[in-house]
């Protein structure tokens, strides 16, 4: 099937044999803060949808809880295509395709899968990870001193949310500072949704300088995270180059993104309930279930769909998916189904319905929720003590989320104080 560009919420007119009779990803989007209403319809009339990927594929949308997060736990599902030279696309991006790793974590088998999330594991425990909380307090408090002598409005999501998740994660990894410029250009590139040769040309330099780093760091190991991974590819249950460069990109993609868009979604969310704002100003005592409501009611990307291939027929939801098809988890539809989450579009940090599913579940559950969480709750903090006035400067319907960009975001968060 030839692909194409398209509008957001474009929709054909044909036969659904041809792809022309149904929905086309992404959506689009009322406003920032609230989900496409194409969400609810199909998880109430067709919880399992034939839908057409951004650039035109056939795929399988689930929006419906239940759904979703028994998908997430079958083995059923895989990261990587039976046939990845015919196999339906999500985008034009090659970053969560690992096409271009010999191995894979599905053709490796249950024991390898294993060792990779080991190794990811060890590098996330809990003392670790504490452990980051005053350096990243130091970074924010760094960032909001810049802010606070610039002259207002100042761009929230350049000047804060993305170096911020960006410092935090490429020092995590081990990246020297002299190289981080490059690499985000790179990993803007790798992200391209629709120019398939710059999407590969960005990958193709990540890896390329993913593979030289990890080369390096056998003999000049730091405390950082390639450095374990490197200690990882020795002994019984030895990881190979090629997959520690796959952890760490894939590190770097779930580690940066989804935190950058969240301070900048969380900000706005608060700031748009500034009752609760308030609420969490005299009691910080409710940040960790504020933290899990942004976390269940942002929606940082204009599709958030995990991305998963049959390796077998799969019945679910009405539908019959064949192996080989391209099957997307919509993690935000999961977390607005009003059956697990009452009056799901409203924002309440005090909400206690449902575990979302923001991180995944099973085997497919974030390693580094637990950083994610740090980082989203020291971010706030430190933003809000700082500038208790602080106010959107643009009003907020005039905000968008990145369609571009496998990453999403919002394209500039103007603030005021």
């Amino acid at each position: 099937m030839t692909t194409s560009q398209h509008n957001p919420g474009e929709s054909g007119t044909g036969g659904t044999q041809g792809l022309d009779d149904v929905p086309i990803l992404p959506f689009a989007r009322p406003n920032l803060l609230d989900l496409p209403p194409q969400y609810a319809l199909l998880r109430a009339a067709r919880p399992v949808a034939l839908v057409r990927t951004p650039i035109g594929d056939p795929a399988w949308l689930v929006t419906r809880y239940a759904d979703v997060k028994a998908l997430l736990a079958d083995p059923r599902l895989v990261q990587s295509p039976l046939d990845p030279t015919t196999a339906p696309r999500y985008s034009a991006s090659t970053l969560l395709s690992k096409e271009s790793f010999d191995r894979s974590d599905d053709t490796v088998g249950p024991t390898d899968r294993m060792r990779g999330r080991r190794a990811i594991a060890g590098a996330f425990r809990a003392r670790r990870v504490q452990a980051l909380r005053p350096h990243i307090k130091e970074h924010a408090h760094r960032l909001l001193d810049t802010m606070a002598d610039a002259v207002a409005p100042v761009d929230l999501h350049e000047a804060f949310s993305v170096p911020l998740s960006y410092t935090v994660i490429c020092e995590l990894l081990g990246i020297p500072a002299t190289d981080r410029e490059f690499f985000q250009h790179s990993f803007d590139q790798a992200t391209d949704m629709y120019d398939r040769d710059n999407a590969q040309r960005g990958h193709r330099n990540l890896v390329e300088y993913m593979t030289k780093l990890v080369v390096l760091k056998r003999n000049n190991r730091g405390e950082d995270l390639i450095s374990d991974f490197v200690a990882a590819t020795e002994g019984d249950h030895a990881l190979l180059v090629d997959e520690v460069v796959g952890l760490a990109i894939g590190l770097l993609f779930a580690g940066h993104n989804p935190l950058m868009s969240r301070i900048d979604l969380g900000t706005v969310l608060l700031l748009a309930h500034r009752e609760q704002l308030d609420d969490l100003r005299a009691d910080p005592a409710l940040m960790p279930s504020a933290i899990e409501e942004i976390l269940r009611r942002a929606a940082p990307r204009a599709a958030d769909e995990l991305r998963r291939y049959a390796a077998r027929d799969i019945e679910v939801g009405g539908a019959c998916i064949t192996a080989g098809d391209l099957v997307l988890l919509s993690l935000q539809a999961a977390n607005h189904d009003p059956d697990v989450f009452p009056e799901p579009d409203r924002f309440d940090i005090r909400r206690q319905d449902g575990d979302h599913v923001a991180f995944g579940y099973g085997m497919t559950f974030c390693m580094g929720a637990m950083l994610a969480r740090l980082e989203l709750e020291v971010a706030l903090s430190a933003l809000f003590a700082r500038f208790p006035t602080l106010e959107p400067a643009v009003p907020v319907a005039s905000l968008a989320i990145r369609f571009d960009r496998l990453s999403g975001g919002v394209l500039s968060l103007p603030v005021t104080w």
